[in-house]
């Protein structure tokens, strides 16, 4: 089952969801990360909080059941800095909860991966931006040698498991395109169902750093290549790539997906509060966040902030007719310095104008 509609242009930052009415969740762990990457939307360092895993017993665990949420992925940081991270993992798959992993791979053990293996419903997504110390270790920070081995190792041992659902990527300019098709035949030869391209925006640390993005003429290059190289063993997915062909736009997925950030704010797109974040943003990233799920009972379905900023994602863009168009990546727009009511830079009626 492919993960992308190729009819669309993929606009959002988001994969997959749940099926209604069930939701999914993203859960962050922890702030703190063991590398330093350039592209970090959360711009993690090595310090910064973690979430209490009493906390997520009484208090995450009850609002998830209640609002009917089946997908959990976990994310941070880095997931494998927190201590409790098996007890997290245990406790969702035991309430027949999905579990997702986002990782970097670089600190999971042996005994970490039976350990998971052992349980139902737990598979990973792991980051690779590179296929050598020279790319993906420059890129994340990476100064060893034997820890961008041991990564490399550990993906495999996840594919050996039949663990691995997709290897992220985001193209930089660390890194050569043959090396991306290095890492399709890896993907394939570790089981990965998808190879997802993401570029890098300017979230977090990407605000500073977009001279490493890949520009267009390169991305197209890049796609062109990986296509023509492809088998169609792997999904090849291209998030925000330009819209070549004048695709009308995939749906925004704010207020399908939650994400719950260490403090217990809950927002309906971290993305949007990532973006808020930007220097020339004109939001507050408060006006995106619904609440604190440790404070107060949450109902996901029944959400009045959520509703009003979905009535202008609902809203079709002015002067256009493209009923089938799903408006895009609000998060983008906010990122460039402008309004919710305006429209996605990878617009199909925007492109056809300047082209």
């Amino acid at each position: 089952m492919l993960i992308y509609n190729d009819l669309y242009c993929a606009a959002c930052y988001f994969r997959t969801t749940a099926d209604p009415p069930m939701k999914k969740c993203l859960l962050q762990l922890t702030e703190r990360c063991n590398l330093h990457c350039q592209h970090c939307f959360v711009s993690s360092v090595n310090f910064g909080n973690d979430m209490e895993f009493r906390l997520i017993e009484t208090k995450v665990l009850p609002t998830l059941i209640k609002n009917n949420v089946s997908k959990v992925t976990l994310t941070g940081g880095e997931p494998f800095v927190y201590t409790n991270i098996i007890d997290v993992i245990e406790l969702l798959s035991k309430n027949d909860i999905e579990v997702s992993v986002c990782t970097n791979a670089s600190l999971i053990t042996t005994e970490q991966i039976n350990a998971i293996n052992r349980l139902k419903g737990v598979h990973f997504n792991v980051s690779l931006d590179g296929f050598s110390i020279n790319s993906h270790g420059k890129f994340r920070g990476i100064q060893s040698l034997d820890l961008f081995n041991r990564i490399i190792e550990n993906i495999e041992l996840i594919g050996d498991l039949g663990l691995i659902n997709g290897i992220l990527v985001t193209p930089n300019n660390y890194t050569p395109i043959d090396e991306y098709k290095q890492i399709y035949d890896f993907g394939k030869k570790c089981g990965a169902r998808y190879i997802l391209f993401n570029p890098l925006s300017q979230f977090g640390r990407g605000e500073k750093s977009v001279d490493l993005a890949y520009p267009d003429k390169k991305m197209n290059e890049l796609r062109r290549e990986l296509q023509v190289y492809s088998d169609g063993k792997v999904e090849l997915v291209f998030i925000r790539f330009p819209n070549i062909d004048n695709k009308p736009l995939g749906k925004c997925h704010a207020g399908d997906i939650f994400y719950i950030f260490t403090n217990g704010e809950v927002t309906f797109c971290p993305y949007m509060v990532f973006a808020a974040k930007d220097r020339i943003s004109q939001y507050d990233y408060k006006d995106f966040v619904i609440g604190n799920i440790f404070d107060e009972s949450i109902n996901l379905n029944d959400c009045e902030k959520m509703k009003s900023v979905q009535s202008i994602l609902k809203s079709s863009c002015v002067n256009c007719n493209m009923i089938d168009c799903g408006k895009g990546c609000f998060a983008s727009i906010i990122s460039q310095g402008k309004k919710l009511e305006d429209y996605d830079q990878l617009c199909p009626i925007i492109n056809r104008k300047e082209n």
